[in-house]
């Protein structure tokens, strides 16, 4: 006889058919017997040892003597044993068969991990604990009914059992551990009992059943439940559940003001209720038949990756009376546009030219904002950006090209340009190239080109004032600006006004403006003319005309001007063409608009003034 420990118990071995393994004193009060056709029977009275993982050669299996040359194929717990040990069978792939006593309470942590050839599970009516993983990766089994006895399934107790196709949940279940039917892809129909109070998290993964009823007992249901689960069409609730309920068969709270989770094959244009405030993490992840979001003005928080792989997902819109959110263009923005937060994968206008245009007020583009948009060839990112976060464009393996705008590096989170490739072309700002290959992150890409000119002022405008005209322009931050006329350099200001003093009566003059940042110069904006054709406004005594030049409206003040004065026009060669009564003292606007460009003479009583049509 020899004498072995495990876990700190003492482990007698007869040979290596026969042996003890209780898990008090000398272990003697359980004994264990392997028989020629590989069937171990453990009898006698109390809890097995705990035992480990132990790594021979090839693969994992319990430190038990009966794991080793894998032998066991049947295994029969007496009625007698009161726990199987953590580990106990873990690893025996030859075992087909288990038989668990009525007076077991407890199945041990990993007590059946990998036993990939069990095709047939009795378990107890005494059970209450089904511990960690206890049955994972017993990819053969296809049916099991647990016991009204069972209150609590651990954490992935069934998980990955791929060909389990039924399940029968004993009445007295409260408890249904993380992962605990996790990638089960077999399981099409699962009934919950009225006794489960919690779900932990990915309980359901991958499961394959159409619709799922939530007990009205539950309290608690964890993160993604149901994600992977491609058939799901409709999470119900009981109506007398006090936590939850549900809409269109989309899970929410109880008064639905936080939205949950919505099943994965449900498809179509979604509202959003306008009693939601808050839509969770992951609500509609991998939901690929959505088509159009619509969010009302109630939701102030929208959780991280709602929206990741809706493959189907053309635009996201928000109320325009939301005070947290806002949509242009079918993407979801921060309400002041500060943060682009996600863009549909969908967007038809990203499949159509393989780019998409973002606003200049983006500063922060949120994680996984472009996460899959498999058909963005070219990014341009605005030049106020300063922060991409995490997998913002994760999966985008299609992109040929980066455009940043931004002068200083934004900083990057993790995994920002994973499967992007790194030889892609980014172009960055003039004089900015050395920045960028020497930033945290950007230094991935291998191929930057500072060949992006500074930005031109999106608009220009040329005003006459008296006998000069005032040229003005916005702002794009540079530091300096050249003012060209007629295509020839004109002079370089600080400003964004200059003033031209130098004109000449009857010259169309042609303004452009180029912007000026160290040593780098943006391109010409386009032309902006002048026909600058005449004097400007004329003014005698009391007596004033303007606009002059004009091309319409003719506005006339005079101390003498009154109710019935006539005003009266004449051309150069002095035929009168238009003579009009006055309706209001002091001031009279006129439409001269008919009148051919050229210079004309107004004349009010004994007054005259000349004036320019354009």
């Amino acid at each position: 006889m020899l004498l072995s420990m495990t876990n700190g118990h003492a482990q007698i071995i007869i040979d290596d058919t026969a042996g003890y393994c209780g898990s008090v004193g000398d272990s003697t009060h359980l004994a264990w017997v392997l028989t020629s056709d590989s069937v171990l029977t453990i009898s006698g009275s109390g809890a097995m040892a705990d035992y480990t993982s132990f790594y021979d050669y090839n693969y994992y299996h319990s430190t038990a003597l009966w794991a080793y040359g894998d032998r066991v194929t049947t295994v029969i717990i007496e009625a007698g044993v009161t726990s199987i040990g953590n580990y106990a069978f873990y690893g025996c792939n030859r075992l087909r068969s288990v038989t668990i006593g009525d007076n077991v309470t407890k199945i041990g942590n990993f007590a059946f991990f990998e036993c990939a050839g069990i095709t047939s599970l009795t378990i107890g009516n005494s059970v209450t604990d089904i511990g960690l993983a206890a049955f994972s990766e017993c990819t053969r089994l296809s049916s099991v009914t647990i016991p009204n006895s069972v209150v609590r399934i651990g954490n992935s107790a069934f998980q990955n059992s791929g060909n389990l196709t039924s399940i029968t949940l004993g009445n007295s279940v409260e408890s249904i551990g993380d992962l605990a039917f996790f990638d089960c892809r077999g399981l099409g129909v699962i009934n919950l009992p009225n006794s489960l109070k919690t779900i932990g998290d990915a309980a359901f993964g991958a499961c394959t059943f159409t619709t799922i009823t939530i007990p009205s007992g539950v309290t608690q249901i964890g993160n993604y439940v149901f994600r992977g689960c491609a058939n799901l069409t409709a999470i119900n609730v009981d109506a007398n559940n006090h936590r939850y309920s549900s809409i269109d068969g989309i899970l929410y709270s109880k008064i639905q003001d936080t939205l949950i989770s919505c099943p994965e094959k449900k498809g179509g244009d979604i509202t959003v209720p306008n009693t939601v405030a808050v839509m969770v993490n992951n609500a509609f992840f991998n939901c690929g038949n959505i088509l159009t979001m619509n969010i009302p003005h109630s939701v102030v928080s929208i959780g991280d990756n709602v929206f990741s792989y809706c493959n189907s997902l053309t635009a996201i819109n928000v109320d325009g009376n939301n005070p947290r959110y806002s949509s242009a263009n079918g993407l979801l923005y921060s309400k002041t546009q500060d943060t682009l937060i996600r863009c549909p994968v969908w967007k038809q206008e990203i499949i159509v030219t393989g780019t998409i245009v973002l606003p200049n007020t983006i500063t922060t583009i949120k994680n996984a904002a472009f996460l899959d948009c498999k058909t963005l060839r070219v990014l341009t990112i605005p030049k106020n950006v300063t922060s991409i976060e995490n997998e913002a464009l994760y999966l985008c393996n299609s992109l040929t090209a980066i455009i940043v705008r931004a002068k200083i590096p934004p900083t990057l989170g993790n995994d920002v340009f994973y499967t992007v490739p790194a030889h892609i072309s980014i172009y960055v700002p003039c004089d900015t190239k050395s920045a960028y290959q020497s930033a945290s992150k950007w230094n991935y890409f291998s191929n930057f080109q500072d060949t992006i000119a500074i930005q031109h002022p999106d608009t220009v405008e040329v005003e006459r004032q008296n006998n000069s005209l005032i040229i003005s322009w916005a702002s794009t931050g540079a530091t300096s600006y050249e003012v060209y006329r007629n295509d020839a350099l004109l002079t370089t200001v600080s400003t964004t006004t200059y003033t031209d003093n130098s004109m000449t009566s009857n010259t169309n003059y042609c303004y452009q403006i180029k912007a000026v940042d160290g040593n780098c110069k943006s391109n010409l904006t386009g032309k902006v003319c002048h026909n600058f054709v005449g004097v400007a406004e004329q003014q005698i005594g009391g007596f004033s005309v303007y606009p002059n030049p004009t091309n319409g409206q003719l506005i006339i003040k005079n101390e003498e001007l009154r109710e019935g004065s006539v005003i009266e026009i004449y051309n150069i060669v002095g035929q009168e063409l238009l003579s009009i009564e006055s309706l209001k003292s002091t001031e009279a606007t006129i439409d001269v608009s008919s009148l051919a460009s050229g210079m004309y003479f107004l004349k009010v009583g004994n007054q005259m003034v000349r004036f320019v049509k354009e």
